[in-house]
């Protein structure tokens, strides 16, 4: 593209200076000149900020896509917690129950023997 400015910048059809003076009608040649307040600069700066937006957004897809594996990684952990929890507790009580039934087998034991003793006596008279 030739035109009297020495550095021109054209996107989606529109041409802008990179300099302060803005192209003639005849220079344009049938071309829209971009208005008086966007200067090449501020075209950069929106194609940047654009760029940086789009790059910002897909960031956070994928960093909303590892929260969520990691918080169903956590509630299948929280799962595996209470199971494991719940199981201990189970062998505790199952323990406990064991302790009680060899308890009262004790116990039931010394009062038959006991019971055995003094009735053999009693017997025996």
């Amino acid at each position: 593209m030739q035109t009297a400015c020495t550095k021109t910048l054209q996107l989606h059809n529109l041409t802008v200076s990179c300099n302060d003076k803005r192209l003639s009608s005849t220079e344009t040649q049938g071309r829209e000149v971009m208005p008086d307040n966007m200067d090449p600069l501020h075209v950069t700066a929106n194609l940047d900020k654009e760029k940086d937006i789009a790059f910002l957004l897909r960031e956070l897809d994928v960093l909303r896509a590892n929260n969520k594996k990691l918080q169903d990684r956590l509630s299948e952990k929280d799962k595996e917690l209470k199971t494991i929890k719940l199981d201990l507790e189970l062998q505790e009580r199952v323990a406990e129950a064991k302790i009680a039934e060899k308890a009262a087998g004790a116990v039931d034991e010394c009062l038959t023997d006991g019971h055995r003793a003094p009735t053999a006596r009693l017997v025996a008279i």
